[in-house]
């Protein structure tokens, strides 16, 4: 019992610490992308959106797969608002003139084109779904209550 404890606890540290890479791993890679002069973000926005739209518009779902859809869709958001306040943070502590309007604009235009690049794509993905699995929209109102 003991030792079957252990495994588990072992298995899940695991987990935790491969979960941590990975989540880090995707801060450094938006970091970068943003602070990079070239094309790097929209490089970036393109390879993982169209990732994401291929994984889901063709597949047959019903109801209970699009309210997975849409948890995953949430979860994603929220680790997008994580990682861009991370990202912002480290900019700010790295420059120390950062205070000034110019750079503020700056990088507001860069989170709010990660931002409604995310929505854009998930709004396609589910406008995909109901159409092509004939799902009615009002399936939403019922998710909402």
């Amino acid at each position: 019992e003991n030792m079957r404890t252990l495994l588990y606890m072992g298995m899940a540290g695991v987990y935790v610490v491969a979960h941590s890479t990975v989540l880090l791993i995707q801060v450094v890679t938006l970091n970068v992308a943003i602070n990079s002069q070239n094309n790097a973000l929209i490089t970036l926005l393109v390879a993982n959106n169209f990732t994401e739209l291929k994984g889901h518009v063709f597949k047959k779902c019903d109801e209970g797969v699009l309210l997975q859809v849409l948890c995953a869709d949430m979860v994603e958001r929220f680790q997008m608002i994580v990682c861009l306040s991370l990202v912002t943070l480290q900019n700010m502590s790295k420059d120390t003139q950062v205070w000034n309007s110019a750079w503020a604009q700056d990088w507001g235009s860069m989170v709010a084109i990660v931002w409604l690049t995310e929505h854009l794509v998930d709004w396609v993905k589910h406008a995909f779904i109901t159409k092509f699995n004939k799902i009615e929209p009002e399936v939403y109102n019922r998710y909402r209550d």
